[in-house]
């Protein structure tokens, strides 16, 4: 889970999934994130929006969009289509399907001026491999660096 540390507006949700041994995936570590759920909470922890990843194997980046149109709220004689963002503090990565553990290289949460507002939130995971906090931490996944990673049990 990545802390936002405030409420922001997220427009999208960009996931690096890590291959093993090299991107062609002789492994399938690719298909760890198939049918994850990835939710946006509020401050007092409700979830304002969630999204399933469904396959992930084969996909190195999974691209979420949390825009939806919705109607001007005031009374017009010809509504308008606006975007309407979810307003989120803080980003769950789940798998609970496949018992598989999670690992990939950076979540980025992007919000409507393309600024990547997870990087440097305060990240947290359920277990890190080999209790390997520098090597496997969660933090790895905000950190702006594609060559670390996250990597849970």
């Amino acid at each position: 889970m990545v802390d936002l540390e405030a409420l922001f507006s997220v427009e999208s949700i960009r996931i690096f999934n890590r291959w093993c041994k090299d991107s062609s995936d002789p492994h399938g570590c690719l298909c760890r994130l198939s049918n994850a759920s990835v939710s946006l909470l509020n401050g007092n922890n409700d979830t304002v929006a969630a999204f399933s990843t469904n396959d992930t194997c084969g996909s190195s980046e999974i691209d979420i969009s949390f825009t939806t149109p919705c109607l001007t709220v005031l009374p017009s004689a010809s509504p308008t289509a606006l975007s309407c963002l979810p307003n989120a503090r803080k980003v769950k990565l789940h798998q609970q399907n496949t018992g598989l553990p999670i690992q990939l290289f950076e979540m980025k949460a992007v919000n409507s001026s393309g600024v990547n507002i997870a990087q440097g939130g305060n990240a947290t995971q359920s277990s890190t491999f080999n209790n390997n906090q520098d090597k496997f931490g969660a933090n790895n996944a905000v950190d702006g660096d594609s060559d670390t990673f996250t990597h849970t049990k």
